[in-house]
């Protein structure tokens, strides 16, 4: 049986490569996918095929140092209000001619003189 596991705290430019690298140590990875990066840092999550697998790997990771970083890794809560994307389907939404818009709101003030 399958589990995803969650991982918070990679550094900002850690791309899908470096997550495999990091992650394929501990078993079998049969997908990836990252969420929005917050102030902290990177957000992603890795599925591996045995749960045991992503239990060693959420052993070993969680507390771990990267880059003056350190990893939060959970077990993926199916009811947590992050769906996560894979990176296969944030690709294929790219040849699909899908795009993703972030839209940032900031709020100003002003003077009147």
């Amino acid at each position: 049986m399958s589990l995803k596991i969650m991982i918070r705290g990679l550094p900002l430019d850690f791309d899908e490569d470096e997550l495999l690298e990091l992650c394929e140590e501990f078993g079998e990875v049969t997908a990836t996918g990252f969420l929005a990066n917050t102030r902290t840092g990177r957000r992603a999550w890795v599925e591996y095929s045995e749960q045991w697998e992503a239990e060693v790997a959420l052993g070993e990771l969680d507390g771990a140092a990267i880059e003056e970083s350190y990893l939060a890794v959970t077990v993926w809560d199916p009811d947590d209000d992050e769906v996560p994307v894979a990176a296969d389907d944030e690709e294929d939404a790219e040849e699909e001619g899908i795009t993703t818009v972030c839209l940032f709101i900031s709020k100003a003030t002003s003077t009147i003189a």
